[in-house]
């Protein structure tokens, strides 16, 4: 299964990477939004779509899921969790 960290703007993935040493696991997916982390930002206007369609490219593309590829019919996340950029969760 794979895990996507997300940060919160206007941070970057290093906000995750003591989470992920933490957790050892090769299915992590740690993007950097767009306009963060050195990324550029979008062409198109900023949206949420914009967003999710540039996370899902970005899980596309992990090495964890080689071959795979999503399917808009067949996302059913597992869980959830949702945190502040302090540390709380």
């Amino acid at each position: 299964m794979t895990v996507v960290l997300l940060h919160p703007f206007p941070l970057d993935a290093r906000l995750w990477h003591e989470v992920s040493a933490l957790l050892g696991r090769d299915d992590l997916v740690i993007p950097n939004l767009l306009g963060c982390g050195g990324r550029d930002v979008s062409s198109e206007p900023p949206s949420m779509a914009a967003l999710a369609r540039d996370v899902w490219a970005q899980i596309d593309g992990h090495p964890s899921r080689v071959g795979e590829r999503h399917r808009d019919d067949a996302l059913r996340p597992a869980g959830a969790v949702f945190g502040d950029a302090f540390g709380g969760v």
